[in-house]
């Protein structure tokens, strides 16, 4: 009679165990890579009902809205495709204009639903110094023209949180010399106009302390002076490039404007 020996079942080894808890992590890892780019690919389009909702009324009171078709940066990297298609059904808003002065400050508080707008234009628009506060969101925004409405320090204080802005315009909207403080935190700053009446030669002296690099000034239509100007270039070279001075030039079309009434 033959007697056989049967070995036990072999277990696991150690280095088994760890190869199969690697591949749950790599599993798990890759599942929450997927969901992620997932809910990034369908968010825009989620939102975009809202925000066609807005975009929307705006136009229908005259609103400029000028949108960029165009993905996510970083679905580009993965799918061109996509990233088009994205870009289609969500377009980008990256200029909105308000040149028929509607806008108001409830209209201000949407701003930041449109994270890649990157110019913005009011004319005679209907703000008070509340609004103001929502403006710092609007991180892209590199241009900022605001025209006849009404300024103060204050709101000067919040459009200083826009660090990315390189080109400002301010055209009658009741500031003085003193209000320009803050925008020295502008370090982006490149072009400023300032068709300001009450602008002086102190304003300008102000900002000859400004460490933005700017390289144009245009206070056409304020108090500032030939010599104030001179100086003002001196103290800016070798980079800057010019400062325009002299009555403010008017603008073809457009019908006199009332004062705006200072804080």
């Amino acid at each position: 009679m033959t007697i056989s020996e049967t070995s036990e079942p072999s277990t696991p080894t150690t280095k088994s165990k760890s190869k199969s808890k690697l591949r749950r992590w790599i599993a798990l890892g890759l599942l929450l890579v997927v969901a992620v780019g997932t809910f990034g690919l369908l968010r825009p389009i989620l939102f975009q009902r809202g925000r066609n909702k807005i975009l929307s009324e705006w136009q229908d009171r005259g609103v400029y809205v000028r949108r960029k078709s165009a993905g996510p940066g970083w679905l580009k990297q993965i799918s061109p495709y996509l990233a088009d298609l994205v870009g289609k059904i969500s377009p980008q808003v990256t200029v909105i204009s308000d040149l028929k002065g509607t806008f108001t400050d409830d209209d201000f508080q949407k701003l930041p639903q449109f994270p890649e707008l990157e110019r913005l234009k009011l004319f005679e628009s209907k703000l008070t110094e509340s609004a103001w506060g929502h403006i710092g969101r609007c991180r892209r925004l590199m241009i900022l023209e605001i025209s006849y409405v009404p300024l103060s320090k204050s709101s000067l204080q919040n459009v200083s949180n826009l660090k990315q802005v390189h080109s400002l315009l301010l055209e009658h909207t009741g500031i003085c010399d003193d209000d320009l403080a803050p925008l020295a935190d502008l370090s982006g700053l490149r072009s400023i106009y300032l068709h300001e009446p009450r602008i002086t030669d102190a304003g300008l002296k102000m900002m000859q302390e400004w460490k933005s690099s700017l390289y144009e000034v245009n206070v056409r239509g304020s108090k500032v002076t030939l010599k104030a100007a001179k100086e003002f270039m001196k103290s800016k070279l070798p980079t800057f490039s010019v400062v325009h001075i002299g009555p403010e030039i008017p603008k073809p079309g457009r019908r006199p404007r009332k004062k705006v009434q200072t804080q």
